[in-house]
């Protein structure tokens, strides 16, 4: 399966209960369901020695070909770090 790893910016606003984060967990995942995709929230996935929580798991075909995008969403002030992405990677990487 071929793996995407992208930064997204839906939204720009201060987050703070977790009823926001869910929402904007949500908007997340809508935002992939309207462009025809199909997407989770709150996934466990499989990994290499355990499973994992993921804020949401988008899931495509493409020529055959089956797509998974992992999306963590995050509030912070600068880019993720590379070594972060590359984490979630190897978490998950089988």
């Amino acid at each position: 399966m071929a793996a995407s790893y992208l930064s997204l910016n839906l939204v720009s606003r201060t987050l703070g209960s977790m009823a926001e984060w869910s929402e904007y967990q949500e908007e997340v995942a809508q935002f992939f369901r309207d462009l025809g995709l199909k997407a989770e929230t709150n996934a466990t996935i499989e990994g290499v020695r355990t499973s994992h929580e993921v804020d949401v798991v988008v899931r495509s075909k493409h020529v055959g070909i089956a797509i998974m995008w992992l999306v963590e969403c995050k509030h912070w002030k600068s880019p993720i770090p590379k070594e972060k992405v590359l984490a979630l990677r190897a978490l998950l990487t089988t």
